[in-house]
């Protein structure tokens, strides 16, 4: 059936013995599905321009865009019109959705932390590099490309401490989020945690890799600003040596 949609005609529409759909007269495209037990649901149908036969509209494509009430009419229709005014020009709102997935996911705080250590912790710094070269003597060493193994450790193997000290006590809270919705706020909230539970070292060491992953990300365009620039938090500086070893210790050192 068609008709123009409205508020309170929305709300009114009743399940009936078969599932039915209103399509709305003021946005052509527009479609809300009623289930025989009344679940209500906002699709979109469009034709992609220029692909069809001769440059013409392509086959009718149906797109999920919301559920009633959580999405309301208004909402509906702006929802309806990012989907048809793309389409008008040839391009899938179902590809641009994937395409943002994908961009998001780039962007999730385990991407950028990964990113972090590969690219830059494991190449740059010593422990890194240590790490890394560990891991392919033993992973040489299990297909029997070397002659001994190397001493030390297996468990958790490469796991420098940037990537253990963010693993353990940031990754937790902060998996699946976008890094540019990462607040001040909540970076002092988790090293006062830390501070609280583990003490103020682990809290500085923790503080001073999640600025040098956040600065590394921002100067990479994932986030705008590091969410740690200009932190102050006195209580986690490193304070400056008292004294040094003289010459007579050293001598019996």
């Amino acid at each position: 059936m068609q008709a123009r949609l409205t508020d309170l005609g929305v709300e009114k529409y009743a399940p009936k013995a078969d599932r039915y759909e209103v399509h709305d007269t003021y946005l052509s495209g527009l479609t809300l599905r009623v289930t025989e037990r009344g679940r209500k649901s906002w699709y979109v149908m469009y034709r992609l321009a220029g692909a069809g036969d001769n440059g013409t509209r392509g086959k009718l494509i149906r797109l999920k865009v919301g559920e009633y009430p959580l999405m309301g009419l208004t909402a509906a229709r702006e929802a309806a019109k990012a989907v048809l005014e793309p389409a008008d020009r040839g391009k899938d709102a179902r590809d641009l959705r994937a395409e943002k997935r994908s961009a998001e996911a780039s962007r999730s705080f385990e991407a950028v932390l990964d990113r972090f250590v590969e690219l830059h912790v494991k190449p740059n710094t010593k422990d890194g590099r240590f790490a890394r070269d560990r891991a392919k003597l033993l992973a040489d060493a299990q297909e029997g490309k070397a002659e001994a193994t190397p001493k030390g450790p297996n468990g958790k193997l490469g796991r420098v401490p940037a990537e253990r000290l963010i693993t353990d006590h940031a990754l937790p809270i902060w998996r699946g989020r976008l890094v540019e919705t990462i607040s001040r706020a909540e970076v002092h909230d988790l090293l006062d945690d830390v501070v609280t539970r583990r003490g103020p070292a682990l809290a500085r060491e923790l503080r001073k890799h999640l600025t040098k992953m956040f600065n590394w990300a921002a100067d990479r365009g994932h986030l705008p600003a590091s969410p740690l620039a200009g932190m102050r938090r006195p209580e986690l500086g490193y304070a400056p040596r008292e004294r040094v070893l003289s010459m007579d210790e050293l001598r019996r050192i």
